[in-house]
């Protein structure tokens, strides 16, 4: 059974009935099913996030019967969902959980990638200063090891705390940071809202005209880079069709990653394939996400806080 079928198939049966299942598919049950459950939460999150708290008990089901695998990030997305539900005390216990598993396993990234999400839940519950300690805390290491898009949504929750607590010119800075980061990873949508949340903070300072200049610049935002990345089985993968180059086959888990409309890196097999020059200081991961060329420099506003 394809690894899509049985996750569709383990989310159907019975409560009663998961462990039965989890037993009789034991070959087939690795950790590539908990990618594709992942992916279905991804999917349900805004539109039925209840419904993908769901899919995320059974994730976890499925990490018990692996003998943990898996367990702290299908931990992370739990508690992400119960912030996006509003259940902000019942996520910091998760996040907890999760954060002492990976510190067992000496995993630092991945403790700063909780925190992000627990930084969100102390600022919606206004414990302002232990979101903040906690945020200045993760912040270096996402910017040595230069995650911009987990960066981007801390930055995001350290510049409503400033604007939360009257410290509207550090706001501003942040959110200025935050946009950076932002376009880095192709996040037009993640730009607007800070740039929105930007144009409060201005408002707060009675700067009407220019917060009212910015928020037209989000109705009508300039061209930026369209970054899209294609399944290799999908009928947008063009490449040795219409678009030069070799053919990507069309298997189950490989992509193709275009930039500005050209194809400029496949996932082929679990291996990265160039296709084309990369700009000047962008590059590709091994799961093919696109980093874009960072900024020169530090900025004057990011070098002043307090990290």
């Amino acid at each position: 059974m394809e690894t899509e079928a049985l996750a569709a198939a383990l989310l159907s049966v019975p409560e009663d009935q998961v462990q039965p299942f989890l037993a009789g598919h034991r070959t087939q049950i690795t950790p590539g099913l908990l990618g594709e459950l992942e992916r279905t939460t991804e999917r349900l999150r805004l539109e039925n996030p209840n419904q993908a708290l769901r899919v995320v008990e059974r994730m976890l089901q499925v990490t018990d019967f692996l003998g943990g695998e898996g367990r702290p990030n299908a931990l992370r997305i739990k508690a992400n969902l119960l912030v996006h539900l509003g259940q902000y005390i019942e996520s910091i216990a998760i996040y907890s959980e999760a954060r002492e598993i990976r510190l067992h396993q000496g995993n630092p990234l991945e403790v700063a990638r909780l925190q992000v999400g627990w930084t969100a839940a102390l600022k919606d519950l206004a414990r302002y200063d232990d979101a903040l300690q906690m945020a200045l805390a993760t912040r270096p290491l996402l910017i040595e090891q230069e995650r911009w898009d987990w960066l981007a949504n801390l930055e995001m929750n350290i510049g409503s705390i400033y604007r939360l607590t009257d410290r509207f010119p550090e706001a501003l800075a942040i959110y200025d940071d935050c946009q950076q980061h932002f376009r880095q990873v192709g996040n037009p949508v993640g730009v607007a809202q800070a740039q929105v949340n930007a144009s409060r903070a201005m408002a707060c300072q009675d700067r009407f005209a220019e917060a009212l200049d910015l928020l037209r610049g989000v109705r009508h935002p300039a061209p930026a880079a369209d970054v899209a990345r294609v399944a290799a089985t999908d009928p947008l993968n063009l490449v040795g069709v219409l678009a030069p180059g070799p053919r990507v086959p069309a298997i189950v888990g490989n992509a193709v990653l275009y930039v500005d409309g050209h194809a400029v890196a496949s996932l082929e097999a679990g291996t990265v394939v160039q296709r084309e020059p990369l700009p000047p200081g962008a590059r590709v991961d091994d799961d093919l996400t696109y980093h874009p060329p960072p900024r020169p420099a530090v900025s004057a506003q990011q070098a002043a806080l307090p990290l």
